[in-house]
């Protein structure tokens, strides 16, 4: 028994040890460097964004070959209004997802209604001045602005799209973008919701020529057929429908009966 002890505590460094994988080392590098390539969120300053950035370098260069404390002071003011302006912008637009309704049939050259839901996630905090960029396959996205969502408050909107082209296609997708709060600079998230769907082809009227030839009724027909009453049982003739042989009555007679 003391052997066995040993040789159990002696396997059990051993029993520990997992193989490595080859690729698990460099998981997070390969993680980091996709999030540069592809971030989350995109930030593009608008005009005025411009200006400030370069009256913050103008003041920063000013301040550097002065030494002027105030210059520092207002270097300090406009930096710490554009960290601010991120932060803010940041807070609004984190904890929104987009939901997509797309019509159970979509035919080509005709406009189909397509539906999102806009929810804040959020347990505490809402959302402001958060406009949602619905791409296009051909022209200008739109635009749906929505001034506040409270926390746990959802927006519902729809829109017309005219898909011009039969078969399976790939929607653009939407995209949350804000202004807020100085608007200084449009911070867009990343484009979600891209669905797939199928586009019939276009549907037209139909010839009235067409709905004569397939309308129902008591016409008569141009050769024997089937009838709604039974009138007799007689011998079989060319053109006679042959689903009315009684064949009963033909094994009966000898001959073919309907």
């Amino acid at each position: 028994m003391p052997r066995r002890a040993r040789s159990a505590t002696a396997a059990l460094p051993a029993a520990r040890q997992a193989p490595s994988s080859p690729g698990f080392a460099d998981r997070p590098r390969w993680a980091r460097l996709a999030r540069l390539v592809r971030p989350r969120r995109t930030i593009r300053p608008t005009r005025e964004g411009w200006w400030l950035l370069l009256a913050a370098v103008g003041l920063g260069f000013a301040a550097m070959n002065t030494g002027n404390n105030l210059l520092y002071l207002l270097v300090s003011m406009l930096l710490g209004l554009i960290v601010v302006s991120g932060l803010l912008s940041e807070r609004s637009m984190r904890g929104l997802t987009i939901t997509l309704q797309t019509p159970e049939e979509i035919f080509a050259d005709r406009p189909a209604l397509f539906g999102a839901t806009v929810v804040n996630r959020k347990p505490w905090a809402a959302s402001y001045s958060v406009t949602l960029e619905i791409l296009r396959p051909a022209g200008v996205p739109r635009l749906v602005y929505v001034p506040r969502l409270a926390p746990g408050q959802e927006h519902v909107f729809g829109w017309e799209e005219t898909l011009p082209r039969r078969g399976r296609q790939r929607l653009p997708g939407i995209r949350i973008t804000t202004l807020f709060p100085f608007g200084l600079f449009l911070k867009a998230g990343r484009v979600v919701q891209q669905a797939e769907v199928i586009v019939y082809p276009a549907a037209g009227p139909i010839p009235a020529a067409l709905l004569a030839e397939m309308g129902a009724g008591a016409a008569a027909a141009r050769r024997r057929g089937r009838g709604s009453d039974l009138y007799n049982l007689r011998e079989y003739r060319w053109g006679d429908d042959p689903r009315l042989i009684h064949w009963w009555s033909t094994a009966k007679v000898g001959a073919l009966m309907v």
